[in-house]
């Protein structure tokens, strides 16, 4: 179960929230709904690290979103572009965001980060070179 759900209900802005130790996600935009602000929430040990659907920010096929300046720790990812089957999350920015302390901190499911705007982040393990 997430902390902070978005699915299909118009673009959100989710601010300076406190999302913490919730089943899975901590905060889950899905359902191809873009054009969200996900800005300053510290977001702390969602799910365990052995779920695989524990992710600390996890946006699942949705396109034009913004994570900025988020601090995101104790998760299996700690925040995850992923495809909602075949569409993948694209054109989003993620930027400023400290995200430690998960078994991988940055996740991009597309090739080559489609258009994702990965800058300034503070991290330790990601999974493609476009991250930084």
């Amino acid at each position: 179960m997430a902390g902070i759900f978005v699915d299909r209900s118009g673009s959100q802005t989710i601010h300076g929230n406190t999302v913490f130790n919730n089943g899975q996600q901590g905060i889950n935009i899905a359902g191809g709904v873009g054009g969200n602000v996900i800005t300053a929430n510290m977001i702390d040990d969602n799910g365990t690290i052995s779920l695989a659907s524990s992710t600390g920010l996890l946006v699942r096929g949705t396109d034009d979103n913004r994570l900025e300046g988020n601090i995101v720790t104790g998760s299996r990812r700690g925040i995850d572009l992923s495809a909602n089957g075949a569409n993948f999350s694209t054109d989003n920015r993620i930027e400023g965001n400290t995200v430690t302390g998960n078994t991988v901190d940055m996740s991009d499911a597309s090739a080559d980060c489609d258009n994702n705007k990965w800058k300034g982040n503070t991290f330790n393990t990601s999974n493609k070179a476009c991250i930084n």
